[in-house]
């Protein structure tokens, strides 16, 4: 008989972990059901993706698992308390079916399964798929078993060390010229990548007593916080330098509309990967793109806000560059030059084969 697997995706940070996963399971026998909320729905563009149910509660994860009568229950996780994933969790308790989730970062363990309760653990799944072993720490400090988390590696990371080795230096001109069309060449491109300031736990991306930077507005958001102080640092450096924004996916445009006006440039809609390759630094936070481009080889810098968030970058956190204070900053961006750039830092690796350790962990608890 053929195993179903259902598989729940809403957040764009959980969908770029799993986008492989439903032709994956294909390939291993199994039949993939995926429901895919619309931030996650365009990462799954060869699948043929569930009817949203008008209500996500739990007479919907019911009727769910009724339909499908799935082996497992495969969700990514998000920084939404009131998840439609707790609810096929519940549900998938009270029927027996294996839970299994998706985690694609370390940040906000504590918060992941907890929805609006105290207790970090209340929606927790009977397995971790995990990117790495940041991750795993995490959750093994918070009690779960070793044997319930499978460190499968980020295939996001294994589909970069393939894209890096096909681009040459003149597909990466090629992409300056597309992205950032009429910027001379004797400019430095620096695109600095947004984050929301809003998540999982108690306000986590908002200024408190331990932020170490201000910023120059007054603003009390973490992402525009780090950006002002980029921006100001950047104002000193004695040659020319193209400001690039990249709203995260879930900003709206006009919300950042101020913030905006401050660079050069915005992009949001734009092959990221390109946008980044394209660029000479690229300065974020802890965000997935950052560490993408640190895995293509650019020049990367991390700043936070408070010092211990660069282990939100999990093993990244040992090749990509981090400062916390503005003197760090400054710094750092003199540190390079008109003519040579910023350095290149040793670029994060992928497993190579995260996917597949996805699969063979998820075809194990099926086959309990």
């Amino acid at each position: 008989m053929t195993l179903t697997c259902l598989l729940f995706a809403e957040d764009p940070g959980a969908a770029l972990f799993m986008r492989e996963l439903p032709a994956a399971l294909r390939d291993a026998g199994v039949l993939p059901v995926t429901l895919a909320l619309p931030f996650a729905a365009p990462y799954f563009p060869a699948e043929k993706l569930i009817a949203t149910p008008d209500a996500l509660d739990d007479a919907a994860a019911e009727a769910l698992l009724a339909r499908f009568n799935p082996a497992a229950v495969i969700f990514g996780t998000s920084e939404n308390p009131d998840s439609f994933a707790f609810n096929l969790v519940a549900a998938s308790r009270r029927n027996g079916v294996p839970t299994i989730a998706a985690v694609d970062s370390a940040p906000n363990a504590e918060h992941r399964f907890r929805g609006h309760g105290t207790d970090p653990l209340r929606y927790a799944p009977d397995t971790l798929l995990v990117a790495d072993s940041a991750s795993a720490d995490s959750y093994r400090a918070l009690g779960i078993e070793s044997d319930r988390i499978a460190v499968c590696g980020h295939p996001r990371f294994d589909e970069i060390a393939a894209i890096r080795e096909r681009w040459s230096e003149d597909q990466r001109a090629q992409q300056r010229r597309r992205h950032f069309p009429g910027v001379s060449d004797d400019e430095k491109i620096v695109v600095f990548v947004s984050e929301l300031s809003v998540g999982l736990g108690d306000n986590p991306f908002r200024r408190d007593d331990d932020y170490s930077i201000a910023g120059t507005s007054g603003s009390d958001a973490r992402s525009r916080i780090v950006g002002e102080e980029l921006l100001l640092a950047l104002s000193h450096l004695p040659f020319p330098v193209h400001r690039v924004l990249r709203l995260h996916p879930k900003q709206n445009g006009a919300d950042e509309a101020d913030f905006s006006a401050l660079f050069d440039q915005v992009s949001q809609s734009e092959p990221g990967l390109e946008l980044v390759n394209a660029a000479d630094l690229v300065v974020g936070m802890t965000s997935i793109l950052l560490i993408e481009a640190a895995c293509l080889g650019r020049p990367v810098l991390s700043i936070v806000p408070r010092r211990e968030e660069r282990q939100w970058l999990g093993d990244a956190c040992k090749a990509i560059p981090s400062v916390s204070t503005r003197d760090a900053i400054e710094a750092f961006l003199t540190g390079g030059d008109e003519r040579q750039g910023w350095p290149v830092a040793a670029a994060p690796t992928g497993l190579g084969t995260a996917t597949a350790n996805m699969v063979e962990r998820i075809l194990s608890d099926c086959r309990r």
